[in-house]
């Protein structure tokens, strides 16, 4: 065997970032959370160019490969940002450009249990739901019998107003319940603050309530009744109550009646102590009748003066008496006036709390019953062949009754799908260029529902106008699908995913990572580049030494047109890296022949090669597969062939590659 050395080379480490700028990183975070960018991948450019270029034929699938924690969630949403960016500034562009500018970006995100039917459906629902409603209306009717979804629609508004007469029903019952809350309270409620008062000073109550002519054979029930007089709203029941207690129950009248009376002879005969004379001469107007009598009472009018001032002292009496009787008989009652304003606080808060859940979810139910009803009004126009005036809003409400159906859920989304290829590839004002999916969390499912999710979303999306991006594990995936056809595991990913990007396979720079996480310089990081949208990195005018080298290692790739297919496309994507921007051209030479001998027979001395690079001393065998290819691609480029440029073109090769 020959051998011949090819290069040798030391990797530089690169300088450490300083971590602090005048001692001082207030502007670190504490904490980098797992989602957080640590840095734009620079695949993200080049796929998300693809997935919305005009020239792009579809339908395409590209593949985030990678192992948990390599950053394929991060890379897949700055795919998907990157998308919408240059959508935006194709829509915005004076000039011709060669993205499309109508594209809508479904996320999918993948969960144990959940069909992909009803999450790739709602997913791509919900993105045209804004811009494109019509469209997806059509869509979803398009994947159902329209009969059937009459049917469903007239029983899906039923069914919403029989929820309403119910809930509205129950709204009636709280609003009642609130307008009774006092007598709830007093008399329903045996647990209320209020009723543990009244049972507990039963006998004390009773003996006061009959004092006052009160006594019942229910005195817990007219005390309560007092209660709620001098609870009523307002100062006036308080004050009215009080004033009854003073006059209006029995013995209190008496007490007034008498106090008014010693209040008039204490009156009377003061004015007569104070003038014993107009005193004397009153007396004697009563004739001789009366002579003994009031002879007396001139012989005695010095016991005027005492007279008067017990009167007056007993006519107190009688009103302190009055006032006494009535405080206790006022304790218990606003004791209980306060227990029962404190039950009505506590429970009207709670009554107050459901009245208004109730409310909002009667108002939801009638707006989505008055919606359901328009929408069973358009699904019965479309069975008598008319179109309806405007656009409905139950359409994902529908979706979720179309494809949802146990016996035809597969068929309904067929139908739903094909019908949005057939709008895109009609130029259809209401549709979408193109739809984007990005399809994420499949790692999260057991590897054989992994493998289904993939094989339904390539099946469903696989027609004009679709986009599909998704993240996951190679290794998990193809060990899925090999457990139901070990050979032909390979060849169906190959099948599910047209383009690759492998980030395992990516060099990362842990020591430059890790720099850059703790660098203070925060704000001097540049933001996201403007988006140029007049030209495209796929664009990119090809050297000439680049068809022939293409053409000249096409027989290695494999044995099919599949494979030269496959073997072309890699190459047309990974071109536009912006690793390879400023290369030399045997840099591009190492890209094609890594990409063309990938997944081939020479796999195994590719990836051996690939090692000795690394470590720095290569060698290769003219004899082999491998060795033909290279000496084909060293010939092309017509230059010796460098450690750097065995490098840059490997690494390339790994991130496009289907190695892993």
């Amino acid at each position: 065997m020959t051998s011949t050395a090819v290069a040798s080379y030391q990797p530089v480490p690169p300088e450490p970032a300083p971590l602090a700028r005048n001692g001082v990183a207030d502007a670190l975070p504490v904490f980098a959370s797992d989602g957080a960018p640590a840095g734009d991948p620079s695949a993200a450019g080049p796929l998300a160019e693809l997935a919305v270029h005009r020239r792009a034929e579809t339908p395409l699938s590209i593949g985030i490969f990678g192992p948990a924690g390599s950053g394929k969630t991060r890379l897949l949403a700055g795919l998907v940002d990157a998308v919408e960016r240059i959508a935006a500034a194709a829509g915005a562009a004076s000039s011709a450009t060669p993205f499309l500018s109508r594209v809508v970006v479904a996320r999918a995100e993948a969960a144990p249990g959940r069909g992909a039917v009803p999450l790739l459906v709602g997913a791509v629902l919900s993105a045209l739901a804004q811009d494109h409603a019509a469209f997806a209306e059509d869509a979803v009717h398009a994947g159902g019998d329209p009969r059937e979804a009459a049917r469903l629609a007239g029983e899906r508004v039923n069914a919403l107003r029989r929820s309403l007469d119910g809930e509205r029903q129950t709204l009636d019952e709280l609003s009642s319940r609130r307008a009774r809350l006092t007598d709830a309270v007093l008399f329903d409620a045996a647990g209320s603050r209020l009723d543990g008062f009244a049972r507990a000073n039963r006998g004390r109550i009773e003996a006061r309530l009959a004092a006052f002519g009160l006594g019942t054979s229910d005195p817990i029930r007219t005390f309560k009744e007092l209660v709620r007089q001098g609870a009523e709203a307002g100062g006036g029941s308080r004050l009215g109550i009080t004033l009854r207690s003073l006059w209006a129950f029995k013995g209190q009248g008496r007490l007034l009646v008498l106090a008014g009376l010693l209040a008039a002879l204490g009156w009377a005969a003061g004015l007569g102590a104070d003038d014993p004379d107009a005193a004397a001469a009153w007396l004697a107007g009563f004739g001789d009748r009366f002579a003994a009598a009031t002879d007396w009472a001139r012989a005695h009018l010095d016991l005027l003066q005492p007279v008067s001032r017990i009167a007056f002292a007993l006519a107190a009496l009688a009103v302190l008496a009055d006032i006494v009787r009535a405080a206790r008989f006022l304790g218990p009652v606003f004791k209980g006036v306060a227990l029962l304003r404190g039950d009505l606080a506590a429970r009207r808060r709670d009554l107050d709390g459901l009245l208004a859940h109730q409310t909002r979810r009667v108002d939801g139910l009638a707006a989505e019953a008055e919606v359901a009803g328009r929408g069973a009004d358009a699904a019965q126009r479309r069975v008598e062949g008319r179109r309806g005036g405007g656009l409905s809003d139950h359409g994902a409400a529908l979706a979720g009754d179309l494809f949802g159906l146990a016996r035809t859920p597969e068929t309904a989304a067929d139908g739903f799908f094909a019908t949005l290829a057939a709008g895109m590839a009609a130029g259809d004002g209401t549709a979408p260029e193109r739809i984007v999916v990005a399809l994420d969390g499949l790692d999260r499912l057991p590897p054989a529902e992994a493998a289904a999710l993939l094989g339904a979303a390539h099946r469903l999306l696989g027609r004009p106008g679709f986009a599909l991006v998704v993240a996951l594990e190679r290794d998990a995936v193809a060990a899925a699908l090999g457990e139901f056809d070990p050979a032909g595991a390979a060849a169906r990913l190959d099948r599910a995913v047209g383009v690759t990007y492998d980030l395992g396979a990516a060099p990362s720079d842990a020591a430059a990572l890790a720099a850059r996480l703790l660098d203070p310089r925060v704000e001097e990081r540049p933001a996201a580049p403007a988006v140029d949208a007049s030209r495209s990195a796929l664009d990119r005018a090809y050297e000439p030494f680049e068809g022939e080298l293409v053409g000249r290692l096409a027989p290695f790739a494999g044995g099919t047109p599949r494979a030269v297919k496959r073997f072309v496309n890699a190459y047309r994507v990974a071109r536009a890296d912006p690793r390879l921007s400023r290369a030399a051209p045997a840099s591009f030479a190492m890209l094609a022949l890594s990409l063309a001998l990938d997944g081939t027979g020479a796999g195994g001395e590719l990836a051996g090669f690939d090692a000795d690079v690394a470590r720095g001393k290569v060698t290769v065998d003219p004899s082999s597969e491998f060795g033909r290819a290279f000496a084909v691609a060293v010939a092309t480029v017509g230059q010796q062939v460098g450690a750097d440029d065995l490098r840059r073109g490997l690494a390339v090769a790994r991130s496009y590659g289907r190695r892993g």
